[in-house]
């Protein structure tokens, strides 16, 4: 069994061409791995000097990409939202970028 990520950006939503695969995995824990890197790298794109948490929500909902794991067969694991995986981030990301900026180099 193998695991693809497939990403599609918040701004085109439901536009398929506009979806790209970041890559098949083994495992569901790498796909899952690699589906959190993609939200984590998309907040940390997105936010900008002096966001909010709710600037960084509004613009990853609008602009943020959006990846899932899709299976190729059933599988018991469960079901990734990359919307819920944000929201245990937003702050955290916020506060790191914040420093990062502060000092002069990306987050740590």
């Amino acid at each position: 069994m193998s695991y693809r990520v497939r990403v599609w950006d918040n701004f085109e939503y439901m536009d398929e061409s506009a979806a790209y695969d970041e890559g098949t995995y083994a495992t569901y824990a790498e796909a899952l791995e690699a589906a959190k890197k993609v939200v984590r790298n998309s907040l940390e794109w997105q936010w900008q000097p002096g966001f909010t948490v709710d600037q960084l929500v509004t613009q990853y909902v609008m602009y943020g990409e959006d990846p899932g794991i899709i299976c190729d067969g059933p599988s018991p694991e469960p079901r990734f939202s990359a919307r819920d995986y944000a929201n245990e981030l937003y702050e955290e990301v916020c506060r790191s970028m914040a420093l990062a900026h502060e000092r002069g180099g990306p987050p740590k």
